[in-house]
């Protein structure tokens, strides 16, 4: 979901540009913080294990 919303954002920042909300110069700069925020969102998906909460209804079910 996080990937998509990067997305979304490329096409937005496109779009401020074509419409002249913001300079070629502030979309190459923002596009490219985007890019690497999309490396770092890939990287995270791709390891997503090491970033989930253990499950925990195994313990709790002792309550």
């Amino acid at each position: 979901d996080c990937d998509g919303e990067n997305g979304e954002t490329d096409s937005s920042l496109d779009f401020g540009r074509d419409c002249g909300y913001i300079s070629p110069a502030k979309h190459a700069e923002l596009a490219s913080l985007s890019a690497e925020i999309g490396k770092m969102l890939s990287g995270m998906i791709k390891k997503a294990g090491s970033f989930a909460i253990p499950d925990r209804t195994a313990a709790d079910s002792d309550l």
